[in-house]
């Protein structure tokens, strides 16, 4: 049963009372959640790659790994998903969250929760004058990040504290990525010192390694002559890494390239080489960020009775950025602040890494950060779902390095896990206006015991690319509403490459017709094109 605003009230209260004073510590462990930005499945150490990552790989060897973990294949939408346990369709048809959810920091706020977020929020209109859209107005006691979906990691765009725009100081160190993982760190300092036993939630919401590739000169050096190998080259490498470690099965094979994936020997192999260590630089750089915050739960004696919990919003990103996004991404113009210009896209010498560049890295390496899998970002396939999912609680987790291939889980799972650890109940109503349910389930029991999550049907809509996930089947399309739908048997082909759909036409039917009856529940309805008017000819 849900709450009104005056048991909200009360069960802070009673929280207080209870769980708040010395005389009664507070168990109930802190919780932090890390996003990533356009990350692919196989980019970390702990997954296979080649790039150095010991903090998130420290993580991973001392708590779980999940290798079924979904997201919903697009940033905003993954970042709606996650904070509110609710199919993003339900809450957020305009790119920002309705009155109709409650986030996890609101609910944890109510029950006792120290609130804090650093990082990409993506969830506001597109011109940010709403203030009832912000982070610090949807339970986030703290806020500095930006509210914008990309942006010059040397000068954030639209950088926020709180309520109020700032502008980031400028110099030779200044780096989002740090700033965000600083503005972390000093959370939980500060938050203990205020606060006691008071447990804290935490969302860290990395821009990295989102293009533009930006990145510091020491740390691309140290990936200087990696990537002169090729694509193809470190997608085999990866490929037998991953099995080494065990994240994906031994019957797994490697996709083809994906179309639009090059030829290593038709292309600027220096240049190339370049972007990706640009990008392994950036993930490399997030990696130390995090080192800083797991420093900080040390300082504080939080560690121990701390959840991590780590992801990415979506696989590597295909794009090659154009004047269009970097402009939108820029605040209007393709200059840096004191007017020297920025060099969009390639061009003969330009390097990605500094300010003045504004880049991608392509599809080619989005193929190989990806792999095994087929397709990226925005796409149904697992290319494009299908993330590295660590979580991390030394008091909480019994058996440590642990891989879970097992269970089958979803952005929309964290919501109800949260409510559990914090013992909040999720309300029915929020400020007078009824709150839609939670579609996810807890994962506390496969957390901290083992033990399997409950079946259900999965779902994913982006763009029109979808999927259902039922047990070991997924069906998938690229386009609906076409009848072009692939079926695949994930337990043997967990690489999507023998479509069944021919053999399987009455369990294809089964689950066309639940994701029909699941769309339609959502009560989404995409917005309609506009249509050109045809010009008239004179005659």
């Amino acid at each position: 049963m849900g709450m009104n605003p005056f048991t909200n009230l009360m069960v802070a209260v009673i929280a207080l009372f209870l769980f708040g004073s010395s005389a009664h510590a507070d168990s109930r462990p802190n919780i932090v959640i890390i996003l990533c930005d356009d990350m692919g499945y196989s980019d970390l150490g702990c997954y296979g790659s080649e790039i150095r990552t010991p903090v998130l790989d420290s993580l991973a060897a001392d708590g779980v790994r999940y290798t079924q973990f979904h997201n919903t294949s697009k940033c905003w939408t993954t970042r709606a998903t996650l904070l509110t346990g609710q199919y993003w369709q339900k809450i957020a048809p305009g790119k920002f969250l309705t009155r109709e959810c409650a986030t996890i920091p609101e609910v944890l706020k109510d029950v006792g929760y120290g609130t804090y977020m650093s990082g990409k929020w993506h969830l506001s209109p597109a011109r940010y004058q709403d203030l009832n859209t912000t982070p610090a107005a949807r339970g986030f006691e703290r806020f500095y990040g930006i509210l914008h979906g990309a942006t010059s990691f040397f000068d954030p765009f639209t950088l926020t504290r709180g309520f109020d725009p700032i502008q980031a100081p400028r110099g030779e160190n200044y780096y989002f990525t740090d700033s965000i993982s600083d503005d972390a760190a000093k959370n939980i300092r500060e938050h203990r010192k205020k606060s006691s036993d008071k447990p804290f939630f935490m969302y860290l919401a990395y821009t990295a390694p989102h293009w533009p590739m930006h990145a510091f000169e020491e740390d691309i050096a140290k990936y200087e002559g990696v990537y002169e190998i090729g694509w193809d080259e470190l997608r085999q490498r990866r490929f037998a890494r991953m099995k080494e470690l065990g994240v994906i099965s031994t019957n797994a094979k490697l996709s083809p390239q994906n179309p639009g994936a090059k030829n290593w020997d038709a292309v600027d192999r220096k240049w190339e080489a370049r972007r990706m260590a640009v990008y392994a630089a950036m993930i490399d750089r997030m990696d130390q960020g995090i080192g800083r915050v797991v420093r900080a739960l040390k300082e504080t004696k939080s560690f121990d009775n701390t959840l991590i919990l780590f992801m990415s919003d979506n696989g590597g990103s295909p794009e090659n950025i154009g004047i269009g996004n970097a402009i939108g991404c820029l605040g209007g113009k393709a200059e840096t602040r004191e007017g020297e210009k920025i060099q969009v896209g390639y061009g003969p010498g330009v390097n990605p890494g500094p300010e003045t560049t504004f880049q991608g890295y392509g599809p080619s390496w989005a193929n190989a950060s990806c792999s095994p899998f087929v397709w990226w970002k925005t796409m149904s396939h697992e290319g494009g779902v299908a993330t590295p999912f660590i979580a991390h609680w030394p008091k909480g987790i019994r058996v440590k390095g642990k891989i879970n291939s097992r269970d089958i889980t979803h952005l929309i799972d964290l919501m109800p896990t949260c409510l559990e650890l914090a013992q909040a109940e999720y309300p029915n109503r929020r400020d007078g206006v009824r709150i839609k349910a939670v579609d996810g389930i807890s994962m506390v029991d496969s957390l901290t015991k083992g033990e399997p999550v409950s079946n259900r049907v999965l779902f994913n809509e982006f763009a029109n690319k979808a999927f259902v996930r039922d047990g070991r089947w997924k069906l998938v399309t690229r386009k609906v509403p076409s009848e072009q739908w692939e079926l695949y048997d994930l337990k043997t082909d967990p690489s999507e490459l023998n479509d069944l759909a021919g053999r399987e036409v009455e369990r294809c039917e089964r689950m066309k017709r639940l994701y029909s009856e699941w769309y339609a529940g959502t009560g989404f309805k995409p917005p309609a094109k506009k249509v050109k008017k045809s010009k008239k000819v004179k005659g």
